[in-house]
């Protein structure tokens, strides 16, 4: 099937492909949006901030679980697109 084929690659090319920044990316160079959101982690709690963070675009959960050098940085927009925060030489 094509469209299996295409969802594949689409995977592959996200999440396969690791960009490293120090720094919070300008825009995406997938869709060229300029909303870039933190990527929050952890068991929070329901707040009226983090509503409106969340609305906002600010920032997008990341889930309770965090790994090595998790991804620091989304796209809002196109979602498959992230950035890994490097401490060192990227």
């Amino acid at each position: 099937m094509l469209w299996d084929a295409g969802i594949r690659l689409m995977f592959e090319q996200a999440f396969l492909s690791v960009i490293r920044s120090k720094k919070k990316p300008d825009k995406c160079p997938e869709c060229g949006s300029w909303r870039i959101a933190g990527i929050l982690y952890g068991m929070l709690s329901d707040s009226p901030r983090l509503h409106r963070d969340l609305d906002a675009g600010k920032i997008v959960l990341g889930g309770s679980v965090v790994t090595d050098n998790p991804p620091a940085w989304q796209c809002v927009n196109y979602a498959f697109r992230t950035w890994h925060r490097c401490f060192s030489e990227c």
